[in-house]
């Protein structure tokens, strides 16, 4: 596994995205504690969001940005633990392929084309993608931790960074 895939799977900046899902409760997923604007089902249906748009400009397949940033969020009143198994699941299932998509040297990630291409800005190499990809989730994992611990469920069970 190289860094890359550390950083968007793994252990490699902080816990694993999985665990950092872990023990959530269905109930608990879409609480907003005050002064947050989003719920950590919210927060996590972004990300999924997010991961199903980058994947397939990875694989140079035609992708179109979108025209609002609305677009990207969904409000989880009451969700069902249907929806959010759902969504982990979906989640699990994003992550793997994108880690798969961030296999091999980076000097390779680097020379390969994707279908990316951000408002007024070039297109994005592979790597660059992928970049962003870690980076995205990494502040949106943050802010879940920081959600985890005001509603008092941080750290998870199998452990979490604690500084």
């Amino acid at each position: 596994m190289n860094e890359l895939q550390r950083l968007i799977a793994s252990d490699g900046a902080f816990t694993p995205p999985s665990r950092l899902l872990d023990a959530i409760p269905n109930e608990i997923s879409a609480v907003r504690p005050a002064g947050v604007p989003h719920s950590i089902i919210e927060e996590l249906w972004h990300i999924v969001y997010w991961l199903d748009f980058f994947r397939p400009a990875a694989r140079c397949e035609p992708s179109s940005y979108p025209v609002s940033s609305r677009e990207g969020w969904r409000d989880f009143d009451t969700p069902s633990g249907q929806e959010w198994d759902s969504l982990r699941t979906r989640f699990a299932a994003a992550i793997e392929e994108t880690c798969c998509l961030a296999a091999g040297p980076i000097e390779v990630l680097s020379r390969r084309e994707t279908t990316l291409v951000e408002p007024g800005r070039p297109p994005l190499n592979l790597c660059e993608l992928l970049s962003s990809v870690a980076v995205h989730n990494a502040y949106h994992f943050g802010r879940i931790v920081q959600m985890r611990q005001m509603l008092g469920i941080w750290p998870p069970a199998g452990g979490g960074d604690l500084w």
